[in-house]
Formats: C-alpha cells, sequence, structure tokens
C-alpha cells in the first residue's frame, strides 16, 4: 500500500487515523466532554477577552440552559486557582472558531507532542535509519493505545487536564533528546511545555519535581549535552513562576483585585487529620482565622470531607464556603503559615498522609467525572452565558449502561502494560535502548509525580488520576517500537 500513495499522503493518513481515535467520544457523545468547573472557565474567560477588547463571533446558549452571566466572584477578588490561559484559550477558541475548535486543538497538540517524541527519539536508536520506527505509524500507534485507556475522553474535555500529560512528555523529551534535537523541535517543545504548565496550578509544581527528576536521570543515563536538557525543563518551570507573576500584576493593575489561592492544602491537612490536630492544640486564637474554619468542625465529623469543606453551603455540612469573604481571605493568605507549622509539628504524620494519598491517587483513575451526568449542563449554564450550544446535545448526561466495562476493561489495560513496561525497563542487553528507557523512566516519573500534587495538596480525585494514566500503554508501545529484535530483521518496527 505504502509504494502505491506518495510518501506525504502515506504519513498524512496515519496522523489523521490518531486525530480520528482522539475525537471518538465526541461522536459518542455527540458534544465535547464537560465539567462543572466549565462553566467557571467560560466565565473567566469571557471576563478576560471582553476586558482586552477581544470580541469574537459567540456561540452560547445561556438561555436555554437557564444560564446567568458572571463567574458569582467578588469584584475585589480574582481566584488563582483556576487558569487564566486556559480559560482565555476556551473562550477565544470558542467564540472565534466555534465549539469544536478547543477539542480539536487539544487533540492535535497531543499528537503533536507524541509526534515530536518519535522524531528525535528515532535519532538517538542504533541500527540502520530503516530499522528504526517511522514516525508517523508510531505516533498513530501510540495515539490509539492512549486512546484504547482515558485520552480519548481527556481529549475533548472543556477542561485543562490533558495538557499534564502534554507537559509531561515535553519534558520528559527534552530532558532526554535535546542534545539531538532540531531548533525548530527544541522551540516548539519548550514552547508547548510552557504553554501547558501554564493551564492547571498543579503543572507548575509538577513541572518544579520534573527538575530533580532531569537531573537524576540525565545523570543515569547521560544523555549527549544533558545539561541543556535540565536547563530547558527548568527554563519551562521558570515559565510558569512568570506566567503566575503576570498573572498577579494584571490583576492588581487592571481589575485593580486581588489574587486569592483557595486553601486545598490548609482543607487537606485538616481532613487527614494533622492540621486538626495542631489546630486542637492552638485554637480559639484571635490572631488564626484558620481557627474560624476549625470551630465549624468541631464536633461535626460529617463534614470532615475535602470538598465538602471547600465548597459545602447546606447549614448542615457547610463550613469554609459559610464564612465571610474577609474571614475567607484571611485563611487563604494564613495558609503557608499554617502547612509550615503542622509540618514542623507533625511531621511523620503529614508525611504518612501524602504518601497514603499518593497511593490512592494512582489507583483512582476512573472517566467519570468527564461526563456530564446528573445536572452538569444545568450548574455550568448557572455560572455563565457563555456556553456553546452544542453541549445541550450532549447525551451522556445520565450514568451509561457501559461506564462499568469500560472501566473494567481500563483497569486491565492500565495493570497489564503496568507489568509490561517495568518488564521492558529493567530487561538486560536485548532491551531497549537506554536513552529510550530514560524517556520513559521520566514519564514515569511524571505520573508519580501527578500522584503526589493532586493527592497529597487536593485530594485524590478520578480526573486527575486518569488524565495521565493513559501514558503507560503509551510508553508500552514506545518501549516495543525500540526492541532490538526489530533491528535483527532488519524491517520497519510500523511499515
Amino acid at each position: 500500500m505504502r509504494n502505491a500513495i506518495s510518501p506525504r499522503l502515506y504519513n498524512s493518513l496515519w496522523y489523521a487515523a490518531a486525530l480520528a481515535a482522539c475525537l471518538v467520544m465526541w461522536a459518542v457523545n455527540r458534544a465535547p466532554l464537560a465539567y462543572v468547573d466549565t462553566g467557571a472557565y467560560f466565565a473567566q474567560g469571557a471576563a478576560s477577552a471582553d476586558a482586552l477588547g477581544l470580541d469574537f463571533r459567540r456561540d452560547t446558549a445561556g438561555a436555554e440552559g437557564g444560564g446567568a452571566s458572571g463567574s458569582g466572584q467578588n469584584d475585589d477578588v480574582v481566584t488563582g486557582s483556576r487558569s487564566a490561559t486556559y480559560a482565555l484559550f476556551l473562550t477565544l477558541a470558542t467564540r472565534a472558531l466555534g465549539a469544536g475548535a478547543a477539542p480539536v486543538l487539544q487533540s492535535a497538540l497531543l499528537v503533536l507532542a507524541v509526534f515530536l517524541t518519535f522524531r528525535v527519539a528515532s535519532r538517538t536508536a542504533p541500527g540502520a535509519p530503516q530499522t528504526v520506527p517511522k514516525t508517523a505509524p508510531a505516533t498513530a500507534l501510540a495515539i490509539g493505545a492512549a486512546c484504547l485507556g482515558s485520552a480519548a475522553f481527556y481529549t475533548v474535555y472543556l477542561m485543562p487536564d490533558i495538557f499534564t500529560p502534554i507537559m509531561i512528555l515535553c519534558l520528559s523529551a527534552l530532558t532526554l533528546f535535546a542534545g539531538v534535537m532540531r531548533w525548530w523541535e527544541m522551540l516548539l517543545s519548550v514552547l508547548l511545555a510552557a504553554w501547558a504548565v501554564t493551564t492547571h496550578p498543579s503543572h507548575l509544581l509538577i513541572a518544579g519535581l520534573a527538575v530533580p527528576a532531569a537531573i537524576l536521570v540525565a545523570l543515569a543515563i547521560r544523555p549527549r549535552r544533558g545539561w541543556l536538557g535540565i536547563a530547558l525543563v527548568g527554563l519551562v518551570a521558570v515559565a510558569g513562576l512568570a506566567e503566575r507573576a503576570a498573572f498577579k500584576t494584571v490583576v492588581e493593575t487592571v481589575q485593580h483585585a486581588e489574587v486569592v489561592y483557595q486553601p486545598f492544602l490548609t482543607v487537606r491537612f485538616i481532613v487527614d487529620g494533622p492540621g486538626m490536630d495542631r489546630l486542637a492544640d492552638v485554637c480559639p486564637s484571635d490572631t488564626l482565622a484558620t481557627c474560624d474554619l476549625y470551630a465549624t468542625l468541631e464536633d461535626h465529623p460529617e463534614r470532615i470531607d475535602a470538598s465538602q469543606i471547600m465548597f459545602g453551603k447546606s447549614d448542615e455540612l457547610g463550613s469554609f464556603a459559610l464564612l465571610d469573604g474577609e474571614t475567607q481571605k484571611r485563611i487563604a493568605y494564613e495558609q503557608s503559615a499554617f502547612v509550615s507549622d503542622v509540618i514542623r509539628t507533625h511531621p511523620v504524620g503529614v508525611a504518612l498522609a501524602v504518601l497514603g494519598n499518593m497511593v490512592e491517587q494512582l489507583e483512582t483513575v476512573s472517566i467519570v467525572m468527564t461526563l456530564p451526568i446528573d445536572n452538569t449542563l444545568e450548574l455550568m449554564a448557572a455560572m455563565t452565558d457563555e456556553l456553546p450550544q452544542v453541549l445541550w446535545q450532549s447525551r451522556l448526561t445520565q450514568v451509561p449502561p457501559w461506564l462499568d466495562e469500560v472501566e473494567a476493561w481500563h483497569r486491565i489495560l492500565y495493570r497489564l502494560s503496568a507489568v509490561l513496561v517495568l518488564a521492558l525497563m529493567v530487561m538486560p542487553h536485548a532491551g531497549p535502548p537506554a536513552r529510550i528507557r530514560g524517556f520513559v523512566a521520566m514519564v514515569l516519573l511524571g505520573v508519580l509525580a501527578n500522584a503526589l500534587v493532586c493527592g497529597g495538596i487536593s485530594q485524590p480525585a478520578e480526573r486527575y488520576g486518569a488524565r495521565v494514566i493513559f501514558l503507560l500503554p503509551m510508553m508500552l508501545v514506545v518501549l516495543l517500537a525500540y526492541m532490538p529484535f526489530w533491528r535483527r530483521e532488519q524491517v520497519p518496527v510500523a511499515g
């Protein structure tokens, strides 16, 4: 078949197949997938776009869903716990290009990250050029393996979670392959990773953890110009810090408001126990506003749940959200000092809690939070009138009958992939080249960092685990593609 068509068409068909695999859940749902926070992103993006004078065509349906404009925030407070860059991306893509633009762009960027990986990795593989994986089919097979898992849900999910694996892939490629990259490949990888690091607050922490991981992997594998890869990973982390600083400056100077980060870590430590124990020791206090939160939780064990504390508003279960705005701000400002104090006074308890949350997060990988079930659309519409009309065509507004079977298949796929990946990684001389193993090791460390950050700082949640777990079958394809038996047979791995 390949001899019958031009190489350009041959490659294009593979990339089209990869993109189609990424968009399959859009066809199943008849619309992009969404989450309650999607409404908040559209509201924040619309406010930012309007403030910048970016007035594009709108495709919205707030009235159909009973929507109301506005984000529900105080005018003098802007939350820093939601990405302004992703909110603006989502809104501008939808306004300018239509409701399908964001899912297609997200899918294309995942394909691009995998394309760059195979393009540069093949230069490091031993053997003749005709015996290394061909970039187009290898990219499509890796994307296909990922879409057998949760990738097909996250590529069309109107949330920033797909950029977590994109960032991990780019940082891993920079660590191991920067020394053999063309200048445009390096620039593209850095720009893609730098963009991804700004799309969710957790990404900055993961990128920060990637710096020591890159140093360790580079020391172990000794890739060509390994110092360059480490420097570029550090540059991406600095870009994330710069975006946070720029965001704070813009909010303060343009909107004349304060940036406040929600006290997720304070709540996490309280729920895990060490924070609650510390508050029992120091409260009541006239100077520690967190004691006001403790007063709403003391003797109310039914309220001790991270999501319930942060967002619950009922008289029976509400706590933080029912406090006045000034007290909430003071608790948020105290977060760093309070967390440091808890770590100092309860180091063992904190360490055990973080480890337990990390393990739980690694096992929490259902795709259920990507589905707009129950009243998700109505809750989103209550936040903004900017929702795309196509969302109201969603089929998956109730728990689908096939969910249990899909999740059972995913568990089998992930466990089998994990076993095979680890077996290939420790295989002696007959295994993949060292630099390929180093790349996969860096990706696996990224999966662990995601579990540490999301499970330990926020709370273990299905969407946080499922957003990266499909990297396991993808890495299995990467390892198999560079196995030496392909070289012995002197045939291309993927045609």
